[in-house]
């Protein structure tokens, strides 16, 4: 729905607008009719409106009043002139403020239409717009704070002052800081055969239900390692950190025994760290907490780094190699060469399938500043492989295409291929849409729908054979998709084909 005011002097006028509106335009709201600019200025210092259809002269304020004050107070409201004067001033103060559309007296209410079905097409995009940057922005932001989350959790970032530093660069402020109890946490999802839903899904239904029945402001995905998912959680309300834990391992004992039941899911929790505010994660990397694997977290960090080879990103790579130098110093030279030649070995057999491709060896390092000097090298020989291989269909987009097709017959989740091709599922989504011009969902349904179009023109399938080999645990289920992607049911594509 669109807000919409009207403002004319004449009586007949205003209620005729009203009626024809009310009746033509379903999508407009009209929150208010005025006789005058003056009422209708005061009106929309508190209220917004995102159609304004307004009389020019008027008594006390006239509609260049109206359409200057929304000009200057609220620029994204589309004003409308109704005059029957068609003077050179008016049309000049009207491009002065933006006035969309100037319709002259007697009004035709096939011009009427034509312009608020333009006003109204105008916000649909405008709002879709809004949403979508809103929906990229909140995505970000995610990425950014795990990002600030393991580097605290990895011991990258050593100390207050410099979790502080970092918060200020990503816009958390010092009252976050300080106020915010956050929670390390994991939970596993195994979906039964019944479950209609992909993993992301259940991931966030099952977070959705934590955040209704507790605190929990935020819940910032960290990383993976099979099926088990790591969460830190920000939470606010409770009067000490044990208070917090005990209450949300309470909560989510309740929700995984009722997941059980109403979404035929077998999972399981376990809260591994919680603390007063973001600066007691310090004490998570100093061994305080019993915490789980730094691996999970370095293999985080792999992902960052092939995410921005991919995104053709060399200062967000070096950053992220930067990153695990620092790490490096808390770990033996022997250790940090094993790691550097897992991570490139990894990284090449993504990319390019060979595990050998950066041909730089990291055994003849003799100090920490000379293993990443070679670190950069074999960095910038990757991103010279990639920038001459743009020709050719991407190998991780590859690599993940044979992974689906490996796999058609099981209920894949998106957090399963990403992981397959190393890569964060959030990233990994964009990356697959940028890259194949659809996404990923609806690349799955398609390639299965076709494969049980094959199966249907053989005729020696049965409906729930044809289910189960294409990934469709319920038969049901998969003849509702099968329709909606073909028009038709199983049956009958299977008897005209």
């Amino acid at each position: 729905m669109f807000n919409t005011i009207i403002v004319d002097d004449e009586e007949t006028i205003r209620e005729g607008l009203s009626k024809y509106i009310r009746r033509s335009f379903p999508e407009l709201n009209i929150i208010g009719v005025f006789s005058d600019g003056k009422d209708a200025i005061e009106f929309l210092e508190s209220n917004h409106s995102d159609i304004v259809l307004t009389d020019i002269k008027m008594s006390e304020k006239s509609g260049i009043d109206v359409a200057q004050f929304i000009f200057e107070n609220s620029p994204d409201t589309k004003v409308v002139f109704l005059s029957a004067y068609q003077e050179f001033e008016y049309a000049k103060q009207a491009i002065k403020y933006g006035v969309k559309n100037y319709l002259s007296k007697p009004i035709k209410l096939s011009e009427l239409k034509e312009s608020v079905n333009k006003l109204i097409d105008e916000l649909r995009t405008e709002r879709e717009s809004i949403e979508k940057d809103s929906e990229d922005l909140q995505t970000l932001l995610s990425i950014v704070k795990r990002d600030f989350y393991s580097d605290i959790l990895l011991g990258i970032l050593k100390s207050p002052e410099e979790i502080s530093l970092r918060a200020e660069k990503i816009r958390l402020g010092k009252e976050f800081l300080e106020n915010t109890q956050c929670l390390v946490f994991s939970l596993t999802i195994l979906p039964g055969e019944d479950c209609y839903y992909s993993g992301d899904e259940l991931h966030n239904c099952l977070l959705n239900l934590l955040r209704e029945i507790t605190g929990l402001k935020d819940a910032i995905l960290l990383t993976q390692s099979g099926q088990e998912s790591f969460y830190l959680g920000e939470f606010s309300g409770f009067s000490n950190c044990e208070e917090l834990f005990e209450s949300v391992c309470k909560d989510l004992g309740a929700i995984t025994e009722n997941a059980l039941e109403l979404l035929s899911l077998n999972t399981n929790y376990n809260v591994l760290f919680s603390g007063k505010n973001i600066y007691s994660l310090l004490d998570y990397h100093n061994g305080e907490s019993g915490a789980f694997s730094d691996s999970t977290l370095i293999e985080d960090k792999m992902k960052s780094l092939l995410s921005a080879i991919l995104s053709h990103d060399y200062q967000s790579a070096t950053e992220v190699l930067n990153d695990l130098r620092i790490y490096s110093q808390s770990i033996s030279i022997s250790d940090s060469k094993n790691l550097m030649s897992k991570l490139f070995g990894k990284i090449s057999n993504v990319i390019f399938d060979d595990l050998q491709f950066s041909q730089v060896s990291f055994d003849d390092a003799d100090s920490e500043s000379e293993l990443f000097e070679k670190g950069k090298e074999a960095l910038s020989c990757i991103f010279d492989k990639v920038s001459s291989s743009e020709d050719i269909e991407n190998p991780t987009i590859a690599k993940a295409k044979k992974y689906i097709f490996d796999h058609i017959s099981e209920n894949i989740a998106l957090e399963d291929i990403a992981g397959f091709v190393y890569l964060n599922p959030v990233y990994f989504s964009r990356f697959f849409k940028q890259h194949t011009g659809i996404t990923l969902t609806d690349y799955l349904t398609k390639i299965r729908i076709n494969l049980a179009c094959d199966m249907l023109r053989e005729h020696k399938y049965k409906i729930h054979e044809i289910s189960d080999a294409c990934g469709y645990k319920s038969s049901k289920y998969f003849a509702k998709i099968f329709k909606q992607y073909t028009g038709q049911t199983p049956s009958d594509y299977s008897k005209i084909n």
